[in-house]
């Protein structure tokens, strides 16, 4: 990260947690945060540290300059799907993204069944799925009508078979709760990658529009 007048910095992600890494993604346009790749690295050097349970409006304001980097890390954030409006990282109405228009839709309610929301579940890195039910959309948010046929062991949603609906009889959108999973993985496939010290760009630019 770098503020004005100053060198770049690194992030140390040793206090890092799963929300914060939640608003990284986002504020990426990535989706949510799926899994973290740990690369220690131990030495006495200007960086930033996590504040820990950070609630600052500003992403920036979730870092405070440090003298000790004990760790960088490897973001994975999912870019085809996403959770949001929940209680928790692993919980909320599905999202996912056009691949033509890359914008989010939510997802029809009943164009999706328990398999489907088994690989959902897994996509981002949650445990098994907990609740299935319907959740009202907003007047400019209509259900995405594509109906998924998964078999429950795709490692993505958008490697599940579909096909396109005319219409969401329903006028509901997929709402989904997950069981809690652990955020720090070594897992990687096909989703997008972020070295930490290299979001100290995106930090910058936000920190620039805040003045």
């Amino acid at each position: 990260m770098k503020r004005q007048d100053e060198n770049w910095k690194p992030v140390d992600g040793y206090y890092w947690y799963r929300k914060l890494g939640n608003r990284v993604c986002a504020e990426l346009d990535c989706g949510s945060a799926v899994s973290v790749r740990e690369r220690h690295r131990f030495s006495l050097m200007d960086s930033w540290r996590v504040r820990l349970d950070c609630e600052e409006p500003e992403l920036s304001d979730c870092f405070k300059p440090d003298t000790h980097l004990y760790l960088t890390l490897e973001l994975n954030c999912s870019d085809s799907v996403k959770l949001v409006h929940g209680s928790s990282v692993c919980s909320g109405r599905l999202e996912i993204r056009s691949t033509q228009s890359r914008s989010w839709s939510p997802v029809c309610e009943g164009h999706l069944d328990l398999h489907g929301a088994q690989v959902v579940c897994r996509e981002l890195g949650c445990g098994a799925p907990e609740l299935l039910q319907g959740a009202l959309c907003g007047a400019a948010e209509a259900p995405a009508v594509q109906t998924f046929q998964c078999e429950g062991h795709e490692s993505a949603l958008l490697d599940c078979g579909s096909s396109e609906s005319q219409t969401c009889s329903s006028g509901t959108a997929v709402d989904l709760t997950c069981t809690g999973g652990a955020l720090i993985d070594s897992s990687f496939n096909q989703f997008t990658h972020f070295d930490l010290i290299y979001l100290s760009f995106v930090f910058y630019q936000i920190l620039m529009m805040s003045d």
